[in-house]
């Protein structure tokens, strides 16, 4: 959820001994390097806990509001606030009182998996913010569940915004790279959404429910892939209905054609599995993800992995013949003697690899995914 907020003028507050605070600091925001941004911690004491000093996270708030002027506040748990029970949209219901801030007050846990709080992030800022349109934009497009946890932070954002651009279409709303707070506003002027991550579906099906504005699931990974995500824009923009950037038709597997995995995002990956079969990969191609399946997205084959015990069982049982996924993911000792090739996913190996993100739009990545096609285990 903080990296979903980073790029607004938002004070973020997580209700923690300051532990939660320094691991997003310091391992899971590749953007912290270059810009701070105003997120505190409660420094929450044991007695606080005990006693549920929830008064001492209004005044911190309060006090930080007035001394950081910022657009709206974000009020986030932790595992301890979660087992005491604390209400969050209770205490920001009363911070927002005192400051006539907007506040957002979010029960994360600390159990969860990233993609969770990102949606719902995208989700909380959309009822909270956006406005009806009252002119939308022509070939307008609204980008969802764009974080560098997928993504990266070395310039994926803006090569699709670029790529979007170059066929014609104009980015009302950016979420949540490049953004602020106008884009979330302005959100429901675009004609269309593109969901470029699983974390980005429930805010698509919201502006589809309240606004009719349809949406297609798909990242523009190569040319190729990027022409198919423009025809599919185009469609929505003719007849209103939401789409999928999925190929199946592919070679089943057999008892000598065992598939390869492609572990990741589930929108990510499904793009990734058609521009494999567009460059004329003829192996069969199987979607994972430790982060959920949605069920609209999910094709025959395709995995909902219950942790890496799972994944480990899997390939034990030589079921898959090589697999594309974040190099964690591929060094793990059943896959040393398979064919693999390596994707950071920084949601998976956070800092380790996160420099090593490729750009997935461009010559490079057409590049790349012609090898891959070609090489055989």
């Amino acid at each position: 959820m903080c990296s979903a907020l980073f790029d607004f003028n938002c004070l973020i507050l997580i209700q923690d001994a300051s532990c939660c605070t320094r691991n997003y600091v310091d391992y899971d925001e590749p953007r912290w390097d270059r810009t701070r941004r105003t997120t505190l911690c409660a420094q929450d004491r044991t007695l606080d806990a005990v006693l549920g000093r929830d008064d001492k996270l209004v005044d911190k708030a309060v006090q930080a509001a007035e001394e950081h002027h910022p657009d709206f506040i974000a009020l986030l748990g932790s595992p301890v606030p979660a087992i005491i029970g604390t209400d969050f949209p209770g205490i920001a219901r009363e911070v927002e009182a005192r400051t006539g801030i907007p506040t957002l007050g979010f029960s994360t846990t600390g159990f969860s998996t990233y993609d969770r709080g990102v949606e719902m992030a995208l989700s909380a800022l959309i009822r909270r913010f956006t406005r009806p349109p009252e002119r939308p934009v022509p070939n307008g497009v609204t980008i969802l569940g764009l974080t560098p946890l997928d993504f990266g932070a070395g310039g994926n954002d803006g090569a699709i915004r670029d790529a979007l651009a170059a066929r014609g279409f104009s980015v009302v709303s950016s979420l949540a790279m490049g953004t602020c707070l106008e884009q979330v506003r302005r959100a429901a002027s675009a004609q269309v959404s593109l969901v470029v991550s699983r974390s980005g579906l429930r805010a698509a099906r919201e502006l589809e429910q309240r606004w009719g504005i349809p949406y297609v699931a798909g990242v523009p990974i190569d040319s190729r892939c990027a022409d198919r995500v423009a025809e599919l824009l185009r469609d929505a923009l003719r007849d209103g209905k939401s789409r999928v950037l999925r190929d199946t038709q592919q070679a089943p597997s057999s008892p000598d054609r065992h598939p390869l995995l492609l572990v990741g995002d589930q929108v990510m990956a499904d793009p990734l599995r058609a521009a494999l079969l567009l460059n004329g990969d003829p192996r069969p191609l199987s979607v994972a993800s430790f982060f959920g399946l949605d069920p609209a997205l999910t094709a025959p084959g395709d995995l909902a992995l219950e942790g890496e015990a799972h994944l480990l069982r899997l390939l034990k049982a030589g079921q898959f013949q090589g697999a594309i996924a974040d190099p964690l993911i591929t060094h793990l000792p059943p896959l040393q003697w398979r064919w693999r090739t390596d994707l950071p996913h920084p949601a998976v190996s956070s800092c380790l690899h996160w420099d090593q993100v490729p750009l997935l739009t461009g010559e490079r990545m057409d590049q790349a995914l012609c090898r891959w096609a070609a090489e055989r285990p």
